[in-house]
């Protein structure tokens, strides 16, 4: 027995599934890109965290040394201690920030 095909219907299902097929592969790429970019971001992020904790490092080393003289100097060098007039809290701390 013989089954009928309509071929109207065999060429909307052609269609039908070469649209598909297509959607699918632009999905695809669509999903690899994106992938891609999340990848690209999270190295950019990285790079960025690691050229902070660099800074944040060095900043701080550079304190420490800033500090440690100021400790080694003793009261004798203290900029605010050795101060001819008594400063009030506004006052040092306006001369402490510069």
């Amino acid at each position: 027995m013989f089954i009928m095909f309509d071929n109207h219907l065999f060429v909307r299902l052609f269609r039908y599934e070469k649209q598909l097929e297509q959607e699918e592969q632009a999905y695809q790429q669509q999903r690899r890109r994106l992938y891609a970019e999340v990848q690209e971001e999270k190295e950019r992020v990285a790079l960025q965290a690691q050229k902070q904790r660099q800074e944040l490092d060095e900043a701080r080393e550079a304190l420490e040394v800033t500090m440690g003289g100021l400790w080694l100097a003793g009261p004798q060098n203290d900029p605010v201690s050795s101060s001819p007039r008594p400063l009030n809290k506004k006052t040092k701390d306006a001369f402490l920030r510069g």
